[in-house]
Protein backbone atom coordinates (compact mmCIF):
# COMPACT_ATOMS: atom_id res chain seq x y z
CA UNK A 1 0.00 0.00 0.00
CA UNK A 2 2.36 2.53 0.73
CA UNK A 3 4.48 1.98 -2.34
CA UNK A 4 1.25 2.91 -4.29
CA UNK A 5 0.71 6.06 -2.28
CA UNK A 6 4.09 7.20 -2.88
CA UNK A 7 3.55 6.26 -6.57
CA UNK A 8 0.79 8.74 -6.24
CA UNK A 9 2.76 10.98 -4.29
CA UNK A 10 5.69 11.28 -7.07
CA UNK A 11 3.03 11.25 -10.28
CA UNK A 12 1.31 14.77 -8.67
CA UNK A 13 4.01 15.92 -7.54
CA UNK A 14 5.75 15.42 -11.39
CA UNK A 15 2.37 16.93 -12.38
CA UNK A 16 2.12 20.25 -10.33
CA UNK A 17 6.01 20.77 -9.84
CA UNK A 18 8.49 19.76 -12.42
CA UNK A 19 11.52 20.84 -10.56
CA UNK A 20 10.03 18.47 -7.38
CA UNK A 21 12.15 15.39 -8.16
CA UNK A 22 12.07 12.19 -5.94
CA UNK A 23 14.39 9.23 -5.97
CA UNK A 24 11.90 6.83 -5.89
CA UNK A 25 10.74 3.47 -8.57
CA UNK A 26 10.02 6.07 -12.12
CA UNK A 27 8.88 4.09 -14.71
CA UNK A 28 10.74 5.19 -18.39
CA UNK A 29 7.23 7.03 -19.16
CA UNK A 30 7.95 8.95 -15.75
CA UNK A 31 11.24 9.85 -16.60
CA UNK A 32 10.96 10.82 -20.07
CA UNK A 33 8.04 13.36 -18.93
CA UNK A 34 10.04 14.65 -15.95
CA UNK A 35 12.99 15.62 -18.06
CA UNK A 36 10.86 17.04 -20.54
CA UNK A 37 9.41 19.26 -18.45
CA UNK A 38 11.81 20.39 -16.15
CA UNK A 39 13.08 23.91 -15.92
CA UNK A 40 15.30 25.00 -12.98
CA UNK A 41 14.13 26.81 -9.85
CA UNK A 42 16.99 29.72 -10.38
CA UNK A 43 18.79 31.33 -13.16
CA UNK A 44 21.74 28.64 -13.54
CA UNK A 45 25.31 30.26 -12.09
CA UNK A 46 27.87 29.25 -13.63
CA UNK A 47 29.53 26.75 -12.02
CA UNK A 48 33.11 24.14 -12.43
CA UNK A 49 34.87 21.43 -10.53
CA UNK A 50 36.76 22.85 -8.22
CA UNK A 51 40.36 21.19 -8.42
CA UNK A 52 41.32 20.19 -5.13
CA UNK A 53 43.10 22.37 -2.43
CA UNK A 54 44.12 20.81 0.45
CA UNK A 55 42.54 22.59 3.59
CA UNK A 56 39.72 24.09 2.10
CA UNK A 57 37.20 22.32 4.08
CA UNK A 58 37.02 20.42 7.28
CA UNK A 59 35.81 17.07 6.50
CA UNK A 60 34.75 15.71 10.42
CA UNK A 61 32.59 19.43 10.30
CA UNK A 62 31.29 18.45 7.43
CA UNK A 63 29.72 15.39 8.04
CA UNK A 64 28.78 16.35 11.58
CA UNK A 65 26.52 18.92 9.68
CA UNK A 66 25.12 16.47 7.38
CA UNK A 67 24.00 14.24 10.48
CA UNK A 68 22.38 17.49 11.37
CA UNK A 69 20.59 18.05 8.81
CA UNK A 70 19.37 14.25 7.92
CA UNK A 71 18.14 13.66 11.30
CA UNK A 72 16.04 17.07 11.30
CA UNK A 73 14.53 15.09 8.09
CA UNK A 74 13.59 11.90 10.10
CA UNK A 75 10.44 11.01 10.77
CA UNK A 76 10.66 10.63 14.77
CA UNK A 77 6.63 10.92 16.20
CA UNK A 78 5.67 6.66 16.89
CA UNK A 79 2.13 7.71 16.34
CA UNK A 80 3.19 8.58 12.84
CA UNK A 81 2.74 5.07 10.40
CA UNK A 82 6.08 6.36 8.58
CA UNK A 83 7.95 6.45 11.92
CA UNK A 84 11.57 6.37 11.56
CA UNK A 85 11.41 7.18 8.00
CA UNK A 86 14.01 9.82 6.35
CA UNK A 87 11.84 12.09 4.08
CA UNK A 88 13.41 12.72 0.83
CA UNK A 89 14.12 16.17 0.87
CA UNK A 90 13.15 19.79 2.23
CA UNK A 91 10.66 20.65 0.28
CA UNK A 92 9.18 16.81 -0.13
CA UNK A 93 8.44 15.96 3.00
CA UNK A 94 5.25 13.60 1.80
CA UNK A 95 8.19 11.54 0.27
CA UNK A 96 9.89 8.67 2.30
CA UNK A 97 11.93 5.86 1.37
CA UNK A 98 13.34 2.95 2.63
CA UNK A 99 16.66 3.38 0.62
CA UNK A 100 17.48 6.92 2.24
CA UNK A 101 16.33 5.29 5.75
CA UNK A 102 19.05 3.01 5.22
CA UNK A 103 21.43 5.51 3.72
CA UNK A 104 20.54 7.57 7.23
CA UNK A 105 21.08 4.05 9.21
CA UNK A 106 24.67 3.68 7.52
CA UNK A 107 25.85 7.99 8.36
CA UNK A 108 24.16 7.73 11.73
CA UNK A 109 26.16 4.24 12.57
CA UNK A 110 29.64 5.51 11.38
CA UNK A 111 29.53 8.94 12.96
CA UNK A 112 28.61 6.84 16.40
CA UNK A 113 31.83 4.98 15.62
CA UNK A 114 34.11 7.80 14.59
CA UNK A 115 32.61 9.96 17.73
CA UNK A 116 31.52 7.67 20.30
CA UNK A 117 28.42 10.20 20.42
CA UNK A 118 25.21 8.06 21.83
CA UNK A 119 23.04 11.36 20.81
CA UNK A 120 21.55 9.44 18.10
CA UNK A 121 20.86 6.11 18.71
CA UNK A 122 17.33 6.73 18.93
CA UNK A 123 17.23 7.54 15.45
CA UNK A 124 18.88 4.85 14.19
CA UNK A 125 16.29 2.14 16.34
CA UNK A 126 13.83 4.40 14.81
CA UNK A 127 15.08 3.83 11.37
CA UNK A 128 15.05 -0.11 11.80
CA UNK A 129 11.55 0.29 12.97
CA UNK A 130 10.22 1.95 9.44
CA UNK A 131 12.82 -0.42 7.76
CA UNK A 132 11.37 -3.38 9.20
CA UNK A 133 7.71 -2.04 8.36
CA UNK A 134 9.16 -1.67 4.82
CA UNK A 135 11.87 -3.86 4.26
CA UNK A 136 14.07 -3.31 0.96
CA UNK A 137 13.06 -6.27 -1.28
CA UNK A 138 9.46 -5.18 -1.14
CA UNK A 139 9.88 -1.53 -2.37
CA UNK A 140 7.98 -0.48 -5.69
CA UNK A 141 8.81 -1.61 -9.36
CA UNK A 142 8.46 -5.41 -8.53
CA UNK A 143 10.71 -8.01 -8.87
CA UNK A 144 10.88 -8.19 -13.13
CA UNK A 145 14.51 -8.61 -14.51
CA UNK A 146 13.85 -5.77 -16.67
CA UNK A 147 11.96 -2.87 -14.31
CA UNK A 148 13.06 -4.37 -11.26
CA UNK A 149 15.67 -2.24 -10.37
CA UNK A 150 14.54 -0.25 -7.61
CA UNK A 151 14.26 -3.41 -5.18
CA UNK A 152 17.69 -4.73 -6.11
CA UNK A 153 18.77 -0.74 -5.41
CA UNK A 154 17.15 -0.49 -1.92
CA UNK A 155 18.17 -4.19 -1.09
CA UNK A 156 22.13 -2.70 -1.70
CA UNK A 157 22.05 -0.56 0.51
CA UNK A 158 20.11 -2.26 3.46
CA UNK A 159 22.64 -4.68 3.65
CA UNK A 160 25.40 -2.21 4.04
CA UNK A 161 23.63 -0.12 6.27
CA UNK A 162 23.14 -3.66 8.36
CA UNK A 163 26.59 -4.72 8.14
CA UNK A 164 27.94 -1.09 9.68
CA UNK A 165 25.32 -0.97 12.24
CA UNK A 166 26.37 -4.82 13.38
CA UNK A 167 30.23 -3.86 13.17
CA UNK A 168 29.83 -0.60 15.45
CA UNK A 169 27.05 -2.29 17.79
CA UNK A 170 27.66 -5.41 17.59
CA UNK A 171 24.10 -6.20 17.77
CA UNK A 172 22.57 -8.98 15.41
CA UNK A 173 18.84 -8.30 15.68
CA UNK A 174 18.82 -6.99 11.92
CA UNK A 175 20.95 -10.13 10.98
CA UNK A 176 18.26 -12.30 9.15
CA UNK A 177 17.06 -8.77 7.74
CA UNK A 178 20.17 -8.44 6.27
CA UNK A 179 20.61 -11.97 5.20
CA UNK A 180 17.02 -11.53 3.56
CA UNK A 181 17.70 -8.69 1.72
CA UNK A 182 21.51 -10.84 0.49
CA UNK A 183 19.30 -13.61 -0.77
CA UNK A 184 17.05 -11.09 -2.76
CA UNK A 185 20.04 -9.82 -4.64
CA UNK A 186 21.17 -13.98 -4.93
CA UNK A 187 18.26 -15.30 -6.48
CA UNK A 188 17.14 -11.48 -8.81
CA UNK A 189 18.76 -10.46 -11.48
CA UNK A 190 18.79 -6.78 -14.01
CA UNK A 191 18.92 -7.33 -18.03
CA UNK A 192 19.26 -4.44 -20.77
CA UNK A 193 16.59 -3.64 -22.49
CA UNK A 194 16.13 -1.60 -26.06
CA UNK A 195 14.84 1.01 -23.70
CA UNK A 196 17.26 3.63 -22.79
CA UNK A 197 16.61 4.06 -19.32
CA UNK A 198 17.05 0.47 -18.45
CA UNK A 199 20.29 -0.11 -20.77
CA UNK A 200 21.80 2.87 -18.54
CA UNK A 201 20.43 2.30 -15.48
CA UNK A 202 20.41 -1.51 -14.99
CA UNK A 203 23.97 -2.25 -15.35
CA UNK A 204 24.51 0.77 -12.61
CA UNK A 205 22.65 -0.61 -10.44
CA UNK A 206 23.38 -4.04 -10.58
CA UNK A 207 27.11 -3.39 -10.00
CA UNK A 208 26.16 -1.03 -7.17
CA UNK A 209 24.35 -4.52 -5.35
CA UNK A 210 26.89 -6.91 -6.72
CA UNK A 211 29.58 -4.77 -4.44
CA UNK A 212 27.56 -4.59 -1.41
CA UNK A 213 26.86 -8.30 -2.12
CA UNK A 214 30.28 -9.08 -2.27
CA UNK A 215 31.35 -7.18 0.75
CA UNK A 216 28.49 -8.79 2.75
CA UNK A 217 29.55 -12.64 1.73
CA UNK A 218 32.62 -12.09 2.94
CA UNK A 219 31.71 -10.85 6.60
CA UNK A 220 29.01 -13.26 6.58
CA UNK A 221 31.36 -16.38 5.15
CA UNK A 222 28.59 -17.56 2.43
CA UNK A 223 29.77 -18.63 -0.68
CA UNK A 224 26.80 -18.12 -2.57
CA UNK A 225 26.64 -14.98 -2.17
CA UNK A 226 30.21 -14.34 -3.07
CA UNK A 227 29.15 -16.44 -6.46
CA UNK A 228 26.49 -14.50 -7.34
CA UNK A 229 28.02 -11.23 -6.60
CA UNK A 230 31.06 -12.38 -9.01
CA UNK A 231 28.59 -13.30 -11.67
CA UNK A 232 26.81 -10.14 -11.72
CA UNK A 233 29.62 -8.03 -11.96
CA UNK A 234 31.08 -10.36 -14.45
CA UNK A 235 27.82 -9.10 -16.39
CA UNK A 236 28.30 -5.69 -15.80
CA UNK A 237 32.15 -5.73 -16.46
CA UNK A 238 30.65 -7.37 -20.50
CA UNK A 239 28.52 -4.50 -20.95
CA UNK A 240 31.11 -1.89 -19.91
CA UNK A 241 33.47 -3.51 -22.40
CA UNK A 242 31.16 -3.69 -25.07
CA UNK A 243 30.02 -0.02 -24.66
CA UNK A 244 32.92 1.85 -22.45
CA UNK A 245 30.59 4.81 -22.69
CA UNK A 246 28.61 3.26 -20.16
CA UNK A 247 31.37 4.76 -17.41
CA UNK A 248 30.88 8.33 -18.20
CA UNK A 249 26.39 8.28 -18.35
CA UNK A 250 24.06 8.93 -16.28
CA UNK A 251 20.64 8.39 -15.67
CA UNK A 252 17.84 8.16 -12.88
CA UNK A 253 20.17 8.80 -9.54
CA UNK A 254 22.85 6.51 -10.76
CA UNK A 255 26.02 7.16 -12.99
CA UNK A 256 28.70 5.25 -14.55
CA UNK A 257 30.80 5.81 -11.32
CA UNK A 258 29.00 2.82 -9.41
CA UNK A 259 30.05 0.49 -12.53
CA UNK A 260 33.80 1.15 -11.93
CA UNK A 261 33.11 0.96 -7.96
CA UNK A 262 31.26 -2.15 -8.13
CA UNK A 263 33.02 -4.18 -10.84
CA UNK A 264 35.96 -3.67 -8.94
CA UNK A 265 34.35 -4.50 -6.14
CA UNK A 266 32.83 -7.71 -7.13
CA UNK A 267 34.07 -9.45 -10.09
CA UNK A 268 37.77 -8.60 -9.68
CA UNK A 269 37.74 -9.20 -5.79
CA UNK A 270 37.65 -12.53 -7.34
CA UNK A 271 39.91 -12.15 -10.27
CA UNK A 272 42.05 -9.57 -8.52
CA UNK A 273 44.74 -10.49 -11.12
CA UNK A 274 43.56 -8.60 -14.12
CA UNK A 275 41.72 -5.36 -11.70
CA UNK A 276 44.16 -3.03 -12.29
CA UNK A 277 44.44 -3.60 -16.18
CA UNK A 278 40.85 -2.82 -16.46
CA UNK A 279 40.90 -0.20 -13.87
CA UNK A 280 43.53 1.44 -16.12
CA UNK A 281 41.66 1.15 -19.23
CA UNK A 282 38.05 1.82 -18.51
CA UNK A 283 39.08 4.64 -15.84
CA UNK A 284 39.59 7.32 -18.82
CA UNK A 285 35.93 6.98 -19.88
CA UNK A 286 34.63 8.02 -16.61
CA UNK A 287 33.36 11.29 -16.32
CA UNK A 288 35.16 13.95 -13.76
CA UNK A 289 32.63 16.21 -13.48
CA UNK A 290 28.43 15.14 -14.39
CA UNK A 291 27.17 16.21 -17.26
CA UNK A 292 23.87 18.78 -16.23
CA UNK A 293 20.93 17.03 -15.48
CA UNK A 294 18.43 17.02 -13.35
CA UNK A 295 20.02 15.19 -10.51
CA UNK A 296 23.62 16.27 -11.01
CA UNK A 297 24.67 16.24 -7.30
CA UNK A 298 23.96 12.62 -6.90
CA UNK A 299 25.50 11.68 -10.30
CA UNK A 300 28.80 13.34 -9.32
CA UNK A 301 28.66 11.50 -5.36
CA UNK A 302 28.60 8.35 -7.86
CA UNK A 303 31.35 9.69 -9.98
CA UNK A 304 33.80 10.37 -6.87
CA UNK A 305 33.06 6.73 -5.49
CA UNK A 306 34.41 5.76 -8.95
CA UNK A 307 37.14 7.63 -8.92
CA UNK A 308 38.24 6.26 -5.53
CA UNK A 309 37.93 2.77 -6.52
CA UNK A 310 39.57 3.33 -9.60
CA UNK A 311 42.55 5.53 -7.50
CA UNK A 312 43.11 2.32 -4.67
CA UNK A 313 43.11 -0.54 -7.78
CA UNK A 314 45.63 1.86 -9.45
CA UNK A 315 47.05 3.18 -7.06
CA UNK A 316 46.88 6.29 -8.74
CA UNK A 317 46.97 10.10 -6.58
CA UNK A 318 45.48 11.57 -9.89
CA UNK A 319 42.32 9.85 -9.47
CA UNK A 320 42.17 10.02 -5.46
CA UNK A 321 42.33 13.46 -6.20
CA UNK A 322 39.53 13.48 -8.49
CA UNK A 323 37.63 12.10 -5.58
CA UNK A 324 38.59 14.91 -3.43
CA UNK A 325 37.82 17.24 -5.75
CA UNK A 326 34.16 15.89 -6.61
CA UNK A 327 33.66 15.93 -3.06
CA UNK A 328 34.68 19.62 -2.53
CA UNK A 329 32.52 20.36 -5.25
CA UNK A 330 29.69 18.88 -3.63
CA UNK A 331 30.27 20.51 -0.24
CA UNK A 332 30.35 23.86 -2.61
CA UNK A 333 26.40 23.10 -3.41
CA UNK A 334 25.45 23.11 0.56
CA UNK A 335 25.09 26.96 -0.04
CA UNK A 336 23.61 27.25 3.45
CA UNK A 337 25.86 24.97 5.23
CA UNK A 338 23.21 23.31 6.63
CA UNK A 339 24.69 20.01 5.64
CA UNK A 340 22.12 19.63 2.84
CA UNK A 341 22.98 19.27 -1.16
CA UNK A 342 19.83 19.79 -3.44
CA UNK A 343 19.50 17.38 -6.54
CA UNK A 344 21.30 20.02 -8.97
CA UNK A 345 23.18 23.21 -9.11
CA UNK A 346 20.47 25.15 -9.97
CA UNK A 347 18.61 24.40 -7.32
CA UNK A 348 17.83 26.43 -4.39
CA UNK A 349 18.79 26.02 -1.10
CA UNK A 350 15.89 25.38 0.44
CA UNK A 351 15.64 22.09 -1.86
CA UNK A 352 18.33 20.23 -0.50
CA UNK A 353 17.46 16.71 -0.99
CA UNK A 354 18.85 14.37 2.52
CA UNK A 355 19.75 11.57 0.37
CA UNK A 356 22.22 13.71 -1.77
CA UNK A 357 23.41 14.62 1.55
CA UNK A 358 24.15 11.12 2.77
CA UNK A 359 25.79 10.53 -0.80
CA UNK A 360 27.93 13.38 0.17
CA UNK A 361 28.92 11.46 4.06
CA UNK A 362 29.03 8.25 2.59
CA UNK A 363 30.87 8.74 -0.70
CA UNK A 364 33.05 11.84 -0.06
CA UNK A 365 33.21 12.34 3.28
CA UNK A 366 33.97 9.28 4.88
CA UNK A 367 37.06 7.90 2.76
CA UNK A 368 38.58 11.47 3.33
CA UNK A 369 38.50 10.55 6.99
CA UNK A 370 39.66 7.29 6.42
CA UNK A 371 42.44 7.31 3.78
CA UNK A 372 46.07 7.77 4.41
CA UNK A 373 46.54 11.60 3.68
CA UNK A 374 50.15 10.80 1.94
CA UNK A 375 47.45 9.00 -0.63
CA UNK A 376 45.98 12.24 -1.52
CA UNK A 377 49.16 14.21 -2.97
CA UNK A 378 48.82 16.56 -5.30
CA UNK A 379 49.86 14.46 -8.65
CA UNK A 380 51.91 17.32 -9.91
CA UNK A 381 54.60 17.18 -7.51
CA UNK A 382 54.96 13.81 -8.98
CA UNK A 383 57.64 13.21 -11.46
CA UNK A 384 56.29 13.67 -14.71
CA UNK A 385 56.19 10.65 -17.08
CA UNK A 386 54.00 10.99 -20.60
CA UNK A 387 52.64 8.51 -23.01
CA UNK A 388 52.28 10.58 -25.84
CA UNK A 389 50.33 7.51 -27.90
CA UNK A 390 51.18 5.25 -30.62
CA UNK A 391 51.68 6.17 -34.46
CA UNK A 392 50.13 5.87 -36.92
CA UNK A 393 46.80 5.32 -35.14
CA UNK A 394 45.19 3.08 -36.27
CA UNK A 395 48.04 0.93 -37.45
CA UNK A 396 48.00 -2.35 -39.72
CA UNK A 397 50.17 -4.46 -38.25
CA UNK A 398 52.93 -1.92 -37.09
CA UNK A 399 52.56 0.79 -34.73
CA UNK A 400 54.90 3.08 -32.50
CA UNK A 401 54.33 3.77 -29.16
CA UNK A 402 55.80 6.88 -27.62
CA UNK A 403 56.30 8.39 -24.41
CA UNK A 404 58.91 10.17 -22.27
CA UNK A 405 60.78 9.81 -18.79
CA UNK A 406 61.91 12.31 -16.49
CA UNK A 407 64.72 10.32 -15.00
CA UNK A 408 66.35 6.58 -15.52
CA UNK A 409 63.96 4.15 -13.89
CA UNK A 410 61.97 0.91 -14.13
CA UNK A 411 59.82 0.19 -17.15
CA UNK A 412 56.84 -2.00 -17.84
CA UNK A 413 55.05 -1.21 -21.08
CA UNK A 414 52.28 -4.10 -22.43
CA UNK A 415 49.53 -4.42 -24.59
CA UNK A 416 46.11 -5.94 -23.66
CA UNK A 417 42.76 -6.22 -25.05
CA UNK A 418 39.41 -5.31 -24.37
CA UNK A 419 38.62 -8.15 -22.03
CA UNK A 420 41.62 -6.93 -19.56
CA UNK A 421 43.73 -10.28 -20.76
CA UNK A 422 47.42 -9.76 -21.64
CA UNK A 423 48.35 -9.76 -24.93
CA UNK A 424 52.25 -8.63 -25.31
CA UNK A 425 54.80 -7.74 -22.67
CA UNK A 426 57.48 -4.87 -24.84
CA UNK A 427 59.46 -3.67 -22.23
CA UNK A 428 59.98 -5.03 -18.63
CA UNK A 429 63.33 -3.55 -17.11
CA UNK A 430 65.02 -0.14 -16.82
CA UNK A 431 65.36 2.66 -19.12
CA UNK A 432 67.35 5.17 -19.15
CA UNK A 433 65.74 9.42 -19.05
CA UNK A 434 64.30 10.60 -22.08
CA UNK A 435 61.84 10.16 -25.08
CA UNK A 436 61.38 6.65 -26.27
CA UNK A 437 59.95 4.77 -28.97
CA UNK A 438 59.04 1.42 -28.83
CA UNK A 439 57.43 -0.49 -31.56
CA UNK A 440 54.37 -3.31 -31.77
CA UNK A 441 54.06 -5.83 -34.55
CA UNK A 442 50.56 -6.91 -33.67
CA UNK A 443 52.00 -10.06 -32.45
CA UNK A 444 51.10 -11.90 -28.74
CA UNK A 445 53.94 -12.79 -26.49
CA UNK A 446 53.07 -16.64 -28.31
CA UNK A 447 54.22 -14.89 -31.46
CA UNK A 448 50.52 -15.04 -33.40
CA UNK A 449 48.81 -12.16 -35.01
CA UNK A 450 46.54 -10.73 -33.12
CA UNK A 451 42.88 -9.89 -34.76
CA UNK A 452 41.59 -6.39 -35.54
CA UNK A 453 40.28 -4.88 -32.76
CA UNK A 454 41.12 -2.13 -29.62
CA UNK A 455 43.77 -2.67 -27.62
CA UNK A 456 45.37 -0.71 -24.88
CA UNK A 457 48.94 0.12 -23.82
CA UNK A 458 49.99 0.04 -20.28
CA UNK A 459 53.14 2.08 -19.19
CA UNK A 460 54.22 1.92 -15.46
CA UNK A 461 57.52 4.08 -14.55
CA UNK A 462 58.62 3.18 -11.12
CA UNK A 463 56.28 2.86 -8.38
CA UNK A 464 53.90 5.44 -10.22
CA UNK A 465 50.59 5.10 -11.69
CA UNK A 466 49.94 3.69 -14.91
CA UNK A 467 49.35 5.52 -17.99
CA UNK A 468 47.12 3.63 -20.84
CA UNK A 469 46.37 4.48 -24.28
CA UNK A 470 44.31 3.03 -26.92
CA UNK A 471 45.18 1.78 -30.10
CA UNK A 472 42.95 0.40 -33.03
CA UNK A 473 44.53 -2.52 -35.22
CA UNK A 474 42.18 -2.08 -38.77
CA UNK A 475 41.99 -5.16 -41.47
Amino acid sequence: MRGLIVLAVAVLVLASAPTAIATPYWSPEMVRAMEEGIQPTAEPTPHEFLSWEPGRYDYMLEYDRVVTFITSLQVMDPGDPDYGGLREAEHMLDVIQTDNTSELIWVLSRYREMTGDTLYDANIQAAWAYEMNFPAYLEEGGEANTTGYYRIYNCGWAIRAEMKYREVFGDTTYLSYGDSCARYLSTHNLILTIDPFYMTVNPTVLAWAAGNLHHYGVERGNPSYLDAAALRGERVKNWANNDSTLLGKQRWAMSGGAVMWGVLNSYFQAHPESAQIWAAAMGPFMDTYSDPGNFQNAWNGWYALGHLAAGQALDDPAYLANHHALTDTLLFEDGDDDGGVPAQPADADTMDHAWIANYLAFMGLDPLLTVTPVALLDPAHAPKVSLEGNWPNPFNPNTNIIFDLPSEGRVSLVVFDVEGRLVRTLVDGTLPEGRRTVPWNGLDDGGRSVSPGVYFSRLRFGEGPPLTGKMVLVK
